[in-house]
């Protein structure tokens, strides 16, 4: 297990299953931190899926995961750009730094009420919880929480995740939009950093 620095940020390595993982943060503190978690997961052995993944925020499961494996391989140049707009806009500062344990039902009941006070617009409001909704279907899918607290609301039936219609890879690499552009890393993109210290 070793802890890298590539450029400003800082890479965890370890095996696991079998297999090299990696995970990219920002401070060395937080790197270190997350390598003493690593640890203890493996020295508590089955107990220990809780321990971990459930410390992740939701601003870290759309970077490291929701991002890269589903929106990138998945979805349009254009969808994808729609999303990191409500993304940035209305759900990272509101709700970004949130452990994924912490985002309740309560929550997101609280998140429409504080975008209708910033007189966000309906359409724009059921975007964002759709979005939402999406995001955290597949942190329940990762395993990460129990159930997604985003679902049981009127305007989240509509399928925030809808069925991948994944674009011609010439067209993602033609896109300068797109954050799998040439030279872009995925994690890079301004709009998938952590939110704003409230």
């Amino acid at each position: 297990m070793s802890i890298q620095k590539r450029g400003s940020n800082y890479v965890v390595r370890w095996r696991e299953g079998g297999h090299q993982l990696q995970r990219t943060f920002l401070k060395h503190g937080d790197a270190r931190a997350f390598e003493t978690d690593v640890k203890r997961r493996q020295q508590l052995g089955a107990l220990a899926p809780g321990v971990i993944q459930s410390r992740m925020t939701l601003a870290e499961f759309v970077r490291e995961e929701w991002w890269p494996r589903y929106a990138v391989p998945n979805l349009k140049p254009s969808t994808q750009r729609r999303y990191l707009e409500v993304w940035g806009t209305h759900l990272l500062p509101q709700l970004g730094d949130y452990e994924l344990r912490a985002i309740s039902p309560t929550l997101v009941e609280d998140l429409r009420a504080r975008l209708d006070n910033q007189q966000v617009g309906i359409q724009s409001q059921r975007k964002a919880l759709m979005l939402l909704q999406g995001i955290l279907r597949r942190a329940v899918v990762r395993g990460l929480i129990p159930a997604n607290p985003g679902v049981g609301r009127r305007q989240d039936t509509a399928a925030a995740d809808p069925a991948p219609r994944a674009a011609p890879a010439a067209d993602r690499r033609a896109d300068p939009h797109s954050a799998r552009a040439p030279g872009r890393h995925h994690d890079q993109h301004p709009r998938l950093r952590r939110a704003p210290p409230r």
